[in-house]
Formats: structure tokens, C-alpha cells, sequence
């Protein structure tokens, strides 16, 4: 359990790039996720299994960290439209995206990802049952190259190896 104010601290020094809250559990049953905006420098965020998260904080999260590569979202179910739209409108330097057994994603959310996050490279896909194979195969004719993978991921972002290689 982490409170809204001590993620708020945890995030608000700017120099964090890496951050998993992997099934974050809130002790007030709300959603206070979108202190993670002020982490600018953040380049993965796993919030897998946050399933308090809502839009609002998806929102103040893809316009407050404009660097973002990575992001799981993978069973975050409080995510809906105006989440996902926000993701495809500010996320443009997101290469990998996982969104594995969101009960929220449609066609519309989909689509908007697709019309945005650029520079997207690999999808996470699987087990979300609001997204139709018409859905899935206009995002594939307008995204050709982005690679629509099935299988779930539990941590994200370099290795600890990568992380502690001197430069």
C-alpha cells in the first residue's frame, strides 16, 4: 500500500525513469495515480493490475510524462476511452504498450492508439474482450508495423543488468 502523498514524494524529485507498481493496492478503495505525472522523467511505468486506475490519472500521467517508452496497463480495467484516447493523443514517444485482459479497450480506444503513439513498435494484446477482429484488423492495415503480441509480460523496461552497466 502506497498513499497518494507518498507516491506524490516518491515521484516529485523529476529524475525518475523507472517505476513499477505492479497490483498497487489503494487503502481507500480511490485512485490516486495521477501523482505519477510529475514524474517527467519517467521512461517505464508498470501500474499492471492497478485496477483503481482511472482515466483522470491516466490522462495526467501520458500529458505529465512526455518521455514514456514503456507503459503496462495490462488488467486495468478503470480504463476507458477518454484514457486510451489520451494515450494516443500525448504518448509519442511510446515504442511498447501492454494492455493484456483490459475489460475497457474497444475498437474506439484502439483506433486511437493507432491514430497516435508514433512511434509504437510492439502491442501487447490479448483477452480483451471489447475489441472485435474487425477492430483488430483495421488497427493491423493502419499500423502494419507495430507487432501485435499475445503474451503477458510481467516486469517491463532493461534489464537490472542494463541498469547498473557503467558507461
Amino acid at each position: 500500500m502506497l498513499s497518494p502523498d507518498g507516491l506524490l514524494d516518491v515521484v516529485s524529485g523529476g529524475g525518475l525513469e523507472y517505476l513499477n507498481l505492479y497490483n498497487l493496492k489503494s487503502p481507500t478503495g480511490l485512485d490516486g495515480l495521477d501523482r505519477v505525472g510529475y514524474a517527467r522523467s519517467l521512461r517505464f511505468l508498470n501500474v499492471r493490475m492497478c485496477r483503481y486506475l482511472t482515466d483522470d490519472s491516466v490522462t495526467a500521467i501520458a500529458s505529465g510524462c512526455p518521455l514514456i517508452e514503456e507503459w503496462s496497463l495490462a488488467v486495468c480495467h478503470g480504463v476507458r476511452l477518454p484514457g486510451w484516447s489520451a494515450i494516443g493523443l500525448l504518448c509519442n514517444k511510446l515504442r511498447i504498450l501492454h494492455v493484456n485482459r483490459c475489460r475497457n479497450i474497444c475498437d474506439q480506444g484502439l483506433q486511437a492508439l493507432g491514430d497516435g503513439c508514433v512511434c509504437l513498435q510492439v502491442l501487447h494484446i490479448h483477452g480483451c474482450g471489447k475489441i472485435t477482429n474487425n477492430g483488430l484488423a483495421s488497427f493491423s492495415i493502419a499500423r502494419p508495423n507495430v507487432k501485435q503480441r499475445a503474451d503477458e509480460v510481467m516486469c517491463i523496461g532493461p534489464s537490472i543488468e542494463d541498469l547498473f552497466r557503467l558507461q
